[in-house]
């Protein structure tokens, strides 16, 4: 892992507003601030399902297997060497450097992109984003009935809501899986729930 995980500040609001026999509820939250690393992300781009691996250089591959036909934008080590402290700040460095260029496959520069050449690993720094987000946890609409009506079946009071949970998601950078728990490890986005409530007190 690297960078901070922890965010900055986290927020929520819920509130009820009722209007005669209605009541509205809604409540918000999310966070702000903090990184984490997208396992999903990672596996996208290397399977090959990330919608912007659709390049041309991805076609020269399937047209010509195993050749190396991609020369990624970057910058080689030709010689010298750096230090490093037990944080992984760098104490010294005297490397020189010049551009790119050895070629490979476009499978081969993604796969060392994001984590090496074998299958596995952790993300890289390129599939570490910020969990900013801002979700509405729930929101409901409850009518109440007068106690006129429900006086008829012997109850106190009754009640019937339309709940949704997890209505809506933004997120700052996060868009194919959930950073609410602020760790991302193919973690899919939380589920919608929209759904009914009877509630009857005798």
């Amino acid at each position: 892992m690297f960078g901070y995980a922890d965010p900055d500040w986290l927020w929520g609001i819920s509130n009820s507003l009722r209007f005669r026999d209605f009541t509205f509820g809604i409540s918000l939250d999310g966070r702000v601030g903090g990184i984490a690393q997208t396992t999903t992300e990672m596996y996208m781009w290397r399977a090959g399902s990330h919608p912007n691996s659709v390049v041309p250089e991805r076609f020269l591959d399937a047209n010509n297997p195993g050749s190396r036909n991609y020369t990624g934008e970057g910058v080689k080590v030709v010689s010298g060497e750096a230090t490093y402290d037990t944080y992984g700040n760098i104490t010294s460095d005297n490397r020189t450097y010049a551009p790119n260029d050895v070629a490979v496959t476009y499978q081969t520069y993604i796969n060392n992109l994001h984590r090496g050449t074998a299958w596995g690993g952790a993300p890289s720094t390129l599939d570490a984003y910020s969990t900013t987000f801002f979700k509405i946890r729930e929101i409901s609409l409850t009518y109440n009935l007068p106690t006129t009506l429900s006086s008829r079946f012997k109850a106190k009071s009754a009640s019937i809501s339309a709940v949704g949970q997890n209505v809506f998601l933004w997120a700052k950078q996060f868009k194919y899986s959930d950073p609410d728990g602020g760790y991302e490890n193919f973690s899919d986005p939380s589920i919608r729930y929209i759904g009914f409530n009877l509630k009857v007190v005798f």
